[in-house]
């Protein structure tokens, strides 16, 4: 037996804790259920042996589709337990997306959240002759279905104990015959250019990723950890399945998506990791818990903030603060940031980081200044997290350094590569992807960087995205983003160039709950989305924000012009991933009209807009968007 594979890892932790630790914790209605190593170890045996009884064998695809949830944890190492190979798919995945990632994979059994997801099968299900069972967790407007396909998982396993009974011991011999080079998972990429890329990663690649990080940050029982990312991506397959099998550290599921923060809250985690999306959500979140205080709350705010900044300048220049600094900050802490961090869910933090895109410094400054010690950790699909900062040593503007067992160096054009045991094994089905991208040992991450003078790993953007103005200024269009959506006013931003432009512009996406409580507080009366977004005040609030970032930038990459959309960024619509990276092409290629008229000599350009209504009616009303200049003098 292998001590790679990830149901090996499982079966020690079971032998070591049984059940006398707590393994995973899912809020429902109100109530945290527990699962021990032993309840835990037990589940994925009887899932196992009901897809084994059904047919499961080796190299067989299990697709698993639903909201982060202990039984997408158990159905990925079931499937993996008996030889199979896993395929995590987002619970609002499209239709296309989702017979794209099935006629590709072939998958022969899914397991999945609810009646949505179901719904969205039993549409397709002609379209996938290899699928011969759906399971579903989520029983919940699913009792009249009487689809022969279909099976809730409680049922499923229920033929699992029936099949124990007849076989015992089946269960530990296939675990016995998992190797770690076997493969155990394919992770679909975010797709920013295109459908995405299956990444087939092994037992043992998935375990190496966490090593050199687990050595850096230990972790074991005593820790906890919320899965809040999405299981089909990357990350929480890292942090969440990978590293508690690794640590015995507990993790943490919330009632539903839209309770994370509270939940988060209530459990008081040590280690988690977001997206920066999510921490921007958080500032955004305590901007409007302050705006909404009384009115020597926000004089606290607005007298504190400060002094937690200087001390996060100071921790960044590694010098130690003066008794005066240090006395004035624990003030700080005590009256303000103290109860900020609880609301955050964050007072017991020990292990904070970001991942999966760039975080503004001005983020992680801010983050640091209120005493949540956010690091930077730098992975991919086909990597894991080979990057990231350490305690002491830590930059806002880098990735840090690499941990043992990854190799890193940069091309004479800059672009980054690694090696390491943690690596992918291929791409799905794409051998000249593959050979292209995983290149003697190396992988070509994309990315264009450089090692600073302090040794740190240092990255601008992609080497796709880099892009020039028409005078031959070179820009990264994603280091400028970053910095405008440290605006709590800013949901999302995309910068506009290229080499037959003279100047930047910007399409912005305000952020509505933080813009509306700001409306409301100065009596702005608005109907809709788009009513707001072009409100004068609210262009100049927004005008007000891009003229912070343009400070700091070059005159000749100043922003010039922008627009605030009339409508959210929406993945559904291909603007972005599910992992809500931006499809530049896709956007620039739906927005074509709107941005030439940003290039051109007009201070409004006219778009139609779809209204849907609550019985599902729909209609259609043109707005007039607003260019809006931040150089008055500026010639179009």
């Amino acid at each position: 037996m292998s001590e790679n594979s990830l149901p090996h890892l499982l079966k020690l932790n079971y032998e070591k804790h049984g059940a006398e630790r707590v393994a995973m914790r899912h809020k429902d209605y109100g109530i945290y259920k527990e699962w021990t190593w032993q309840e835990y170890y037990e589940n994925v045996k009887n899932i196992s042996l009901g897809l084994v009884s059904m047919g499961l064998i080796p190299g067989d695809i299990v697709a698993i589709m639903g909201d982060n949830a202990p039984e997408f944890y158990w159905a990925e190492l079931a499937c993996q337990a008996g030889g199979g190979i896993t395929v995590g798919m987002f619970p609002d995945q499209a239709l296309d997306e989702i017979e794209f990632i099935l006629n590709e994979c072939q998958a022969k059994f899914m397991i999945v959240d609810d009646q949505e997801q179901v719904d969205k099968l039993l549409e397709l299900k002609h379209k996938f002759p290899a699928l011969t069972k759906i399971a579903y967790w989520d029983p919940k407007g699913l009792w009249s279905y009487d689809d022969p396909m279909l099976m809730s998982l409680q049922d499923m396993m229920d033929v699992g104990r029936a099949y124990e009974k007849a076989h015992p011991g089946v269960f530990e011999e296939n675990i016995g015959k998992v190797d770690g080079d076997d493969v155990a998972i394919i992770l679909y990429t975010s797709g920013t250019t295109g459908m995405p890329k299956g990444v087939v990663r092994s037992h043992n690649s998935m375990i190496k990723c966490m090593e050199g990080q687990l050595i850096t940050y230990p972790l074991n029982t005593s820790d906890d950890h919320f899965s809040a990312m999405p299981l089909a991506w990357a990350p929480d397959q890292m942090y969440g399945v990978v590293q508690s099998l690794s640590s015995g550290m507990k993790v943490n599921f919330a009632e539903t998506p839209e309770t994370v923060n509270r939940d988060m809250r209530e459990v008081g985690v040590t280690w988690i990791m977001l997206s920066p999306r999510l921490w921007e959500a958080l500032s955004s979140q305590v901007t409007r818990d302050i705006m909404d205080s009384t009115w020597s709350k926000r004089k606290l705010y607005e007298l504190f903030l400060p002094v937690g900044y200087r001390l996060a300048d100071i921790k960044l220049s590694k010098q130690r603060p003066n008794v005066f600094w240090r006395i004035v900050y624990g003030v700080a802490s005590a009256v303000l940031f103290r109860q900020i961090k609880d609301q955050l869910g964050l007072s017991k933090a020990k292990h904070v980081f970001t991942a999966g895109e760039m975080m503004s410094p001005e983020l992680f400054r801010y983050f640091h200044g209120i005493g949540v010690p956010i690091k930077q950790l730098f992975g991919g699909t086909e990597v894991g997290s080979p990057l990231g900062h350490r305690d002491d040593d830590l930059l806002f503007d880098s990735l840090g350094f690499s941990f043992p067992g990854c190799d890193v160096r940069f091309t004479d054009e800059g672009e980054m590569l690694l090696r390491g045991e943690g690596l992918a094994n291929e791409y799905y089905k794409r051998p000249e992807a593959t050979a292209e991208t995983f290149e003697n040992g190396w992988f070509h991450t994309g990315d264009v960087g450089y090692i600073n003078k302090d040794n740190h790993i240092c990255v601008w953007d992609r080497l796709a995205d880099i892009t020039e103005l028409n005078d031959g200024t070179q820009y990264a269009p994603k280091n400028i983003e970053v910095r405008l959506k440290f605006n709590a006013y800013i949901r999302e931003a995309i910068i506009i160039g290229g080499k037959t432009r003279d100047y930047l512009t910007a399409i912005i996406n305000i952020d509505f709950p933080n813009v509306a409580q700001w409306a409301e507080k100065r009596r702005l009366a608005y109907t809709s989305f788009a009513d707001l977004s072009q409100n004068p005040e609210v262009c100049d609030l927004i005008r007000r924000g891009i003229e912070v970032v343009n400070r700091n930038l070059p005159d000749n990459l100043q922003i010039r012009r922008f627009i605030n959309l009339f409508k959210e960024f929406d993945p559904d619509e291909a603007e972005l991933t599910r992992t809500r990276k931006l499809k530049r092409g896709r956007f620039e290629e739906r927005y074509a009209t709107m941005i030439s008229a940003m290039y051109g000599d007009q201070s409004e350009v006219p778009v139609q807009v779809e209204v849907q209504y609550q019985d599902g009616k729909t209609s259609t009303t043109e707005v007039q968007l607003r260019i809006n200049n931040l150089v008055s003098e500026m010639t179009p």
